[in-house]
This record gives structure tokens, sequence and C-alpha cells, in this order.
């Protein structure tokens, strides 16, 4: 049987028979779509220390995966949801490096410029690119330390900081919490310093 002539659709019942060959045939014709979906993220990979036959193997194993949960029923093409699935494997790889990238809050993240009036988290963990996958990461980033960091601030202090990684500057924090600027300042104050024992202790 020449499997190459065989649609996707035929392709994927002989899988469900469990024929390997046909498994095959799949994986044969959608790499290609995996290469270029890992191109597209090996410049931001990079910066997570990753490489590109690392993408490329999860982006095989999401193909892996779309194989085996394609559901003809729904109205979705295989192609674009071998895409999708492909996508979101790379994606969750690199999500893994961005972790692991600020999970002490070090390296890419400066308390001391967390303090400055004008600099607000945000501007800290960005990358110099205008990627928008790259945000969306940041955005997971800027979660996580959030969430870490309401268990030793206090409740002021965690508001205060919520807003200034909401871009907010100093003079706005103080109106909207109705405090002077002086306070905000003392309480970023206090917030960089807890950071920095949370730092040192883990």
């Amino acid at each position: 049987m020449n499997y190459g002539e065989i649609n996707d659709n035929e392709l994927l019942f002989l899988v469900s028979e469990s024929n390997e060959e046909a498994r095959s045939e799949l994986v044969k014709k959608y790499t290609g779509i995996v290469h270029k979906i890992a191109y597209k993220y090996l410049k931001l990979a990079e910066t997570f220390g990753l490489e590109e036959k690392d993408l490329v193997q999860e982006g095989l194993i999401g193909l892996s995966k779309a194989i085996d949960t394609y559901d003809s029923t729904k109205d979705v093409l295989f192609y674009t949801y071998v895409a999708l699935c492909i996508e979101s494997s790379i994606k969750s790889a690199l999500r893994m490096g961005s972790k692991k990238k600020h999970q002490s809050l070090n390296n890419s993240i400066s308390l001391d410029k967390l303090y400055e009036e004008e600099v607000n988290i945000n501007e800290i963990l960005k990358d110099e690119t205008s990627d928008p996958s790259i945000q969306l990461l940041d955005k997971e980033s800027i979660d996580e330390i959030l969430i870490d960091s309401k268990k030793i601030l206090a409740p002021f202090e965690y508001e205060v900081f919520r807003l200034k990684a909401e871009g907010y500057s100093n003079d706005e924090i103080a109106t909207k919490t109705n405090k002077d600027k002086k306070s905000i300042e003392n309480t970023m104050f206090r917030i960089k310093n807890k950071l920095k024992d949370k730092i040192k202790n883990k």
C-alpha cells in the first residue's frame, strides 16, 4: 500500500487501527510544519537556553498528540488542529524556560530599579523585542511574582506592588490609595527589602 497517496482522514482511521506505517506517514507529512513553527520561536527560545532541536522535539510531541486526539466530528481541519497542537507544545516548553529564567527574581529583575519612580515591573521583565509571544510569557511571569509576593507582603504593600506591576507611577498610586507620595515611596522601600530577603533565603 502506498500510504503517501492516502488522505489524512484515511490515515487517521488506519492509525486508530494501530497501523504504525500510517502514523509514520502522518508524522513525515507534517514534520515540515514542526520545523516552521519551531523556527518562528527560535530567537525567544535562545534567550531561555533552548535550541532549535529542543523546540522540534516538543513540536513532534504536539504532532503525536494531534494524531491521537483529533476528532473528525468537530468542525476543525486536521491541518489546523495539528498546527495548534504543535504550537501549544512549543509554547509550553517556552513557558518552562521563562519560569526558570525568572524563578528567583534575580538576573532579569533589579529590585533597586523597581524602587525607582518611573520604572515598573513590566519594564524590568520585558525583553528587547517586539515579538508578542514574549509579552505573553512576561505577563505570566509577572502573575507568578505577584502570587509569591502576596505571601510575604502586608495587604497595603501588596496593593501598591500590584498597582506598580500594572504600570502606575508613584503619584498615580498615591492618588488611587488616598496616600501621599512619600508614603508610597516608603512602602516601595519596604517591598524591595522584603523581596530581597525572600531571595536570600531561597
